[in-house]
């Protein structure tokens, strides 16, 4: 995963979570009229940007940490200069 597709996920997964937290403080306040659709909805997309998040931290975890790895095998291999 690059860091900008990372990035990318992390930005949706983090406004999805903005608006799942000010959709229910607007009914609350009376901005918008409460009903359970809206409620539904609100905990969905609390729940998928929580999913997503989890997700990019997990693979761009693995992913490094292959890179990681390959980068030591290969400097086992091949020396530090790179011959």
């Amino acid at each position: 995963m690059t860091r900008r597709r990372f990035w990318t996920l992390i930005s949706v997964a983090l406004s999805l979570m903005v608006a799942a937290i000010v959709l229910p403080f607007l009914m609350v306040v009376r901005v918008m009229r409460p009903n359970v659709p809206l409620s539904f909805l609100s905990y969905a997309m609390s729940v998928t940007g929580l999913g997503i998040s989890i997700y990019a931290i997990a693979h761009y975890s693995v992913v490094e940490a292959w890179k990681r790895r390959r980068n030591r095998r290969d400097v086992e291999l091949n020396g530090p200069e790179g011959r």
